[in-house]
């Protein structure tokens, strides 16, 4: 496989950046028009009892993000071996890299959370009483969402597989939908979240396949010269 980008990876890459630049532009006006009565209509027309356990599982770090990527350790593992904890390393590192700039792009925008503000609309189910956001009330872009979709893209990219990008593509839009319906995010937060992390995973899939050359025998296809030397040693 040729490490240098294809034309279509190319423009991809050039369409992912000034998409993502230009909504980076137009954040300070977020949230936009209409929205607040698209959030409001999927917190309270779809609530049901076990639409709020769902959301609220998948939402949670502990208990769905933290054995998500326990699960994802242990098949890179058992299908790649080291190389497999080489890979889930830097997915694990461009995850905290992602964290870090959510936090930062929240505090740079200061785009208050729909549960700081309109509290009174919405349901909250994880938090009944109402009026609580936790200790960030700032909710632009959606980290949940960066994060999710850039590890979706990234092993996507690496592995060139559907197999991975497909469920991992579902789950991502799923937790984003869950900030949604949780009444903790707007849509546009959330769909900012989504096209930095498909931008930051395809970003570090290309560096990582243009000078790593273990994740060439990781993905499907020949394996280059470079390639079987390092799979040898």
């Amino acid at each position: 496989m040729s490490p240098h980008l294809t034309k279509p990876q190319y423009w991809f890459a050039a369409g992912a950046i000034t998409t993502t630049l230009v909504a980076l532009a137009v954040a300070r006006w977020l949230p936009i028009a209409g929205e607040t009565a698209l959030l409001v209509t999927i917190n309270q027309q779809w609530a049901s009892p076990w639409a709020d356990k769902f959301f609220i599982w998948i939402s949670e770090r502990e208990t769905f993000t933290a054995p998500l990527l326990l699960l994802i350790l242990a098949v890179l593992i058992k299908n790649h071996g080291l190389n497999g904890l080489k890979l889930w390393g830097l997915l694990a590192l461009a995850i905290t890299l992602g964290d870090q700039l959510g936090n930062l792009l929240k505090e740079l925008f200061s785009q208050p959370r729909p549960c700081a503000v309109i509290f009174d609309l919405i349901r909250q189910p994880k938090h009944p009483a109402g009026g609580s956001c936790g200790a960030m009330t700032t909710g632009t872009p959606s980290s949940h969402a960066l994060n999710f979709f850039l590890t979706a893209t990234f092993l996507g990219l690496t592995l060139r597989s559907l197999r991975w990008f497909t469920p991992l593509l579902l789950i991502a839009i799923a937790v984003g939908l869950s900030r949604i319906y949780l009444g903790v995010h707007y849509p546009s937060q959330v769909v900012l979240g989504g096209m930095l992390g498909v931008l930051m995973g395809a970003a570090t899939a290309c560096l990582c396949r243009r000078y790593l050359p273990f994740i060439s025998v990781m993905q499907p296809g020949p394996k280059p010269a470079a390639a079987e030397r390092t799979e040898n040693r």
